[in-house]
Formats: structure tokens, sequence, C-alpha cells
């Protein structure tokens, strides 16, 4: 386990060329035509601008949410609860402890599933937790799972608790400084969305297609097994909430095909129809990235990355002892896991 006094990875803090030959114009026609050209580039790059402005716009006053941040643990509160609903993130979020970036190339994000669809009171927990990594030196993505039953060191509370209590605690926030602080990470930015958002997101997707057994077709409505079946947002649902048949890590791996098979289906889109998608989903998930990046630098790196993405779910077999006595958690060996997680992400 990790040493209960151990601290974050660290703090940041972190022409043009005239070119005249000077000869006169050989016709004046071809001036007008040069005119008429850069004045119809003109008026679609002022076109282009403004689309980009309104969904830059659409984008920060609905998905995006204002994140303060905190130099150390000393800075956060040592009680409190988490939102209750994507509405309610903003304002009771934790700050998020500044750690200083392990790899210029590459960028953590903290995605969330929450079991808040219900918009219930407060303190939901988050029910999946993932690591998405994105190398823009490589144009890799990899996605690495997070068991929520790991068990997990608080240092505001000066205690252990399942990973994904920290949503409860301090939701989106508290959750990047424990998993950041537990796995030695360097994540700064989160995605949330609730079960309802999920539901909605296939659903502005058409649908996704997953590979469906026997035996998880009995824990789906109105669905036959078989290869590459097209399921709605309700039924992909209840295909990553499975957890009678098989084992948690099952389940994880569910959660995962979704998100790939959501990836699939978007890439698949021209160009216009993702934008529209992304547009539609706004509503449907909360975020502290920033407009211009998430429709910038980092929409095209998901559209266009070279290869698979590579997966991995923590903890891994033979890293990880189970304790059944009260509450069931896994107890992991943190110095291998994390040697383990940092030579995935980082090759080292």
């Amino acid at each position: 386990m990790p040493p209960n006094g151990r601290q974050p990875n660290g703090n940041t803090n972190s022409n043009g060329n005239g070119g005249g030959n000077g000869k006169p114009p050989k016709k004046k026609r071809k001036k007008t035509a040069l005119w008429v050209t850069l004045a119809v580039i003109a008026a679609i790059l002022l076109i282009a601008g403004s689309i980009y402005g309104y969904y830059i716009s659409r984008y920060n006053r609905d998905v995006r949410v204002d994140q303060e941040f905190a130099d150390g643990w000393d800075d956060l509160d040592t009680e409190g609860s988490g939102p209750a609903s994507l509405q309610d993130i903003e304002g009771n979020s934790d700050p998020i402890i500044r750690v200083k970036q392990k790899d210029k190339n590459i960028e953590n994000i903290l995605l969330l599933g929450v079991d808040g669809g219900d918009m219930g009171d407060a303190g939901h927990r988050s029910d999946s937790m993932m690591i998405v990594s994105i190398n823009k030196k490589d144009n890799t993505i990899k996605i690495t799972s997070l068991m929520r039953d790991i068990w997990a060191y608080y240092p505001t509370r000066d205690k252990y608790d399942k990973l994904n209590a920290a949503y409860s605690y301090g939701g989106p926030g508290q959750s990047v400084n424990i998993v950041n602080h537990n796995f030695d990470m360097d994540i700064q930015k989160f995605v949330v969305t609730d079960f309802n958002g999920l539901i909605n997101l296939v659903d502005v997707l058409g649908g996704i297609k997953i590979d469906i057994s026997s035996a998880e077709a009995t824990q789906i409505p109105g669905i036959t097994p078989g290869e590459k079946v097209t399921l709605s947002g309700a039924q992909a649902l209840a295909y990553a909430r499975i957890r009678k048949i098989d084992s948690d890590f099952s389940r994880v791996e569910r959660q995962r095909n979704v998100i790939m098979a959501m990836l699939s289906t978007m890439r698949s889109e021209d160009p216009q129809t993702q934008v529209n998608t992304v547009n539609e989903s706004m509503q449907y998930v909360r975020s502290n990235i920033s407009g211009g990046e998430l429709t910038g630098d980092l929409m095209n790196m998901v559209l266009s990355v070279s290869s698979g993405i590579d997966q991995k779910t923590i903890p891994e077999e033979g890293m990880y002892t189970v304790n059944a006595s009260g509450s069931w958690y896994m107890e992991l060996d943190w110095e291998r896991q994390i040697e383990s997680l940092h030579e995935f992400i980082f090759g080292k």
C-alpha cells in the first residue's frame, strides 16, 4: 500500500515577401480574378471561424466547468461531499492539486462514469474510472481501466477507502487527486458523464455495434446474441452494468467495449456529422477541458489515431490480494503496479 505520508508526485509552476519583379500587370481581368479568389477564401475563413466560435461558445457554456487548482494537500478541505448530478459539479469539486507533467507529449485525462443518473441528493460514487492517455508525438491512445474496489489512501482523511469513493467525497477534483497520489500520475483534466448521459450519447450516435455472447444477451432486454449487434443507449447501459454472469474484471472490459464502439462509430462519420454529434453530446458531459482543445487538437487526435487503442486493467493478475472480511476490496502491490502502469503509459 502507498505509505500514509507519501506526497503527490510534485508541484508545478507547473512574412510575407514582396517578391515584385518590376513588370507591369499583364491583364486587368487576371487581377480582378485574383481579388475574387481572395474574397471567396476570406469569406470561407470568416464562415469557418464563425462556426468554430459558435461551437466553442456552446461548449464553454454547456459543458465546461470552472475548476480550481491547489498547490498541495494542505489547501484542500478535509470534509465535504461530491456533486449530486452533472449540473452540480461546478462548485462541488475539490481543487485539483497541480502536478508536473511527466512527458510533454503525453496528456492523461480521467474519464469518470458516475452512478448518479437519478439526480439524487449528493455524494454519488464513480461507477467507472479510466485514464485516457493521448500521445501527441506517436499519435496513439491508451486506455487504463481502474477497478472501483481498489483500496486507496486518502491523505486529507488519513484513511483508506475504495477508489471510487473519491467522487462522493469531492467530485472529479478529488478523484483526480486520489488517482494521482496513489498511482504517481500527472492527471490535470477530467471528463464526467452519468448513466443518463451514456444512454443519450449512444442514441446520438444512432446506436453502437458490439459482439454479444449468449450469457450477456440474457441480461439485455430485447437483444439476441451475435456479432456486431446494434445496441441502443439503454441497451448499451445494461450491457456495461452486467455483473451477475462473470467478474468485475469482465464488467470493466464491457465498459471499455462501449467506449471503443462509440469511438469507432464517431470516426466512421463524415466531418459535418461529427460536428453535429459533438454538439448534440455537449449536454451529457462535464469537463474542465477548454473548448478549443476539445474541438481542436484533442478531437483530431481521437479521430485520426494511427493505430488501435491499447488497453489495460488495474489491478493486474498477481499484483493484488482480495480482502473479503467486511467490506470487499483489493489491496495492491503498489510498487509493482505503479511500475507496470508507468511502463504502459510512458514507456518507462
